[in-house]
């Protein structure tokens, strides 16, 4: 209780009167006695900072009048600043309205003052509370959460809470990229809800890709001055946009003809951040003689790039460019960058590049096929890709039998196909091939393609041997004989009577005369050992016009070699040799038996 004052007046006048001390009374006067108490806050109250709360005080004065001010502090040696005052008169109980300031204390306090009316300040009395609790809000950051991806340059949505949901404040956020930095302003935002945030993309010229950023969230007051109660998020990510660029033109491999207008055309994705970035077109031709100023890797080699344009726009974009007089085949590349900038070039974010051909020859057929045509030949078929040609060229090669490609043919420009038909073998296996040319010259190749050549079965027979080989195919079925075929004076010898009889014919030996005869039809062909000469249907004729040398032998186990060529030539039948394999292939007719073998 506080001090009261009491004021008697008089007193003894009346009391001497009572007891008969005096025969007069005098008039007594009483001063009314003043008390002040705080009833809330007090020691055990908690209020929420921008709360509104009620002070309540109380007197056991009977029928006061006056007034009683109301004071707070945040702390026991702070100064007292005003909050308000309270009527008073004539009750026991006063309350006031009070907006708790947004500060975060364990040590408030409210002091009331008695005075007469609200401008005196002669204190009659006074109360100071106990020290109570100003609590501010917690802030809970809910976005973004731990491991999540931001993409730097972009805008982000920071998501948060506060509780207790205050009446009034601000959120500070701040940002770092790795625990061991210092924290980096971001801005302020409403005292809950969200704020959009726009990515660092970079930070002192290097761009941002962590994965420990962090945010700091401070509730306050206001968007300046102290704060309070913070939250630190969880480690998120910050990385580039992935981006992406594409050459659509040209096309790969495409031939520019000297001096002509191209357009160089590109797309682009990923260019949504803050710094989108320029597109710098680049064309070399590997040459340290071209001229250039930008050195770059191609695969690896550094190369020398010039410079065809620089676009600010990267989205997507065209170059319509003049190729380059002067070359008459030359490779070249067509670059597109994305950088940062295309005079500092010191961040490439995406890149692609297409291959060119500079000619004036025409451009190389491709998909090349070739279809077999049973008994008849080779079908080949192409896509004719220039425009400049004077026509085409057909070579050809024996697939199993290795060796060079031979041209067998030249056909018209804006042609597409051909039918090879000549010197084709039964079941061998031809590999084609096909360039277009002008007169600047012959294009590349195309694709190589291969057919097995067919023939009609009964109306032919192919008859495979090998030298040195005991195996032979006829129709592609093995069979054996009892000597190999062999080379005498570079000419094939071998025991006749295997092929004769795959082909119909028949073969007698008179041992008597050491004659061999063959027939096969009309036919007849008389052959005698160690002579250079044979009796065709009666007329003399030299086995080999070229070596008197070439004559039948006899070799172990008596087997009776023949020259071949000579024989399957007059028996109307079509011989080849290839000496890489050392086969020879024989094709004829099938025909009725004229004799009994050997």
């Amino acid at each position: 209780m506080k001090p009261c004052l009491i004021i008697l007046s008089l007193l003894c006048g009346l009391l001497f009167a009572g007891m008969g001390l005096t025969g007069k009374a005098e008039a007594i006067y009483i001063v009314p006695v003043y008390n002040i108490d705080i009833a809330q806050p007090n020691g055990s109250t908690v209020w929420a900072a921008e709360t509104t709360n009620s002070i309540t005080v109380t007197t056991t004065n009977s029928k006061p009048t006056g007034w009683v001010k109301l004071y707070y502090r945040t702390g026991t040696k702070d100064f007292w600043t005003y909050i308000g005052c309270v009527d008073m008169s004539y009750s026991l109980i006063g309350n006031y309205s009070w907006t708790v300031p947004p500060v975060h204390t364990d040590n408030a306090q409210i002091k009331a003052e008695w005075v007469g009316d609200c401008g005196s300040s002669n204190v009659l009395a006074s109360d100071v509370s106990d020290t109570f609790s100003i609590t501010t809000p917690t802030i809970a950051v809910t976005s973004p959460s731990a491991g999540e991806t931001v993409i730097a340059g972009s805008g982000y949505t920071i998501t948060y809470t506060t509780s207790p949901a205050p009446a009034g404040g601000k959120v500070r956020f701040s940002y770092r990229l790795n625990p061991s930095d210092g924290w980096r302003s971001i801005g302020c935002g409403d005292k809950t809800g969200s704020y959009a945030w726009t990515v660092p993309y970079e930070i002192d010229g290097t761009p941002v890709n962590t994965g420990r950023a962090q945010i700091l969230a401070h509730w306050a007051p206001a968007c300046e001055g102290d704060s309070y109660n913070f939250v630190i998020s969880p480690e998120f990510t910050i990385a580039p946009e992935p981006r992406s660029i594409q050459i659509t033109l040209p096309q790969h491999d495409a031939y520019w003809l000297p001096g002509s207008w191209q357009v160089i055309a590109w797309e682009a994705s990923g260019a949504s951040g803050s710094s989108p970035g320029e597109v710098q077109v680049l064309f070399s031709t590997g040459s340290d003689t071209e001229q250039g100023t930008i050195w770059a890797d191609r695969d690896g080699v550094p190369y020398l790039w010039r410079e065809l344009a620089c676009r600010q726009n990267p989205a997507a974009g065209e170059l319509l460019w003049q190729v380059p007089s002067g070359f008459g085949w030359k490779p070249a590349w067509i670059k597109v960058e994305w950088w940062d900038s295309c005079s500092g070039r010191s961040h490439l974010y995406a890149g692609d590049e297409e291959t060119v051909i500079i000619t004036a020859r025409p451009k190389p057929p491709s998909n090349l096929m070739a279809a077999t045509l049973l008994g008849t030949g080779i079908k080949l078929s192409w896509t004719d890709n220039a425009w400049n040609e004077e026509g085409f060229k057909v070579e050809r090669k024996r697939h199993f039998g290795g060796g060079d490609y031979e041209e067998i043919a030249e056909v018209g420009a804006n042609t597409a196909e051909y039918t090879d038909t000549s010197g084709l073998w039964p079941s061998s296996q031809y590999r084609y091939r096909v360039c277009a040319f002008n007169s600047y010259g012959e294009s590349l190749y195309s694709n190589e393609a291969e057919a097995t050549y067919g023939y009609t079965i009964g109306e032919n027979v192919f008859v495979r041997f090998s030298i040195d080989k005991l195996t032979f195919y006829v129709d592609n079925a093995p069979r054996t004989m009892d000597a190999a075929p062999l080379i005498r004076e570079g000419r094939t010898l071998l025991p006749v009577r295997y092929v004769a009889e795959a082909l119909g014919a028949a073969v007698d030996w008179d041992p008597a005369q050491k004659k061999a005869t063959v027939k096969s039809g009309n036919k007849t062909i008389e052959l005698w050992v160690g002579k250079s000469t044979a009796m065709v249907n009666g007329a003399v004729k030299s086995i080999d016009a070229e070596n008197a040398k070439v004559t039948p032998v006899v070799v172990p186990p008596g087997r009776t070699m023949l020259p071949l060529r000579f024989i399957m030539e007059n028996l109307g039948c079509k011989v080849d040799w290839d000496a890489t394999s050392q086969e020879v292939m024989i094709m004829g007719p099938a025909a009725a038996p004229g004799g009994t073998g050997d």
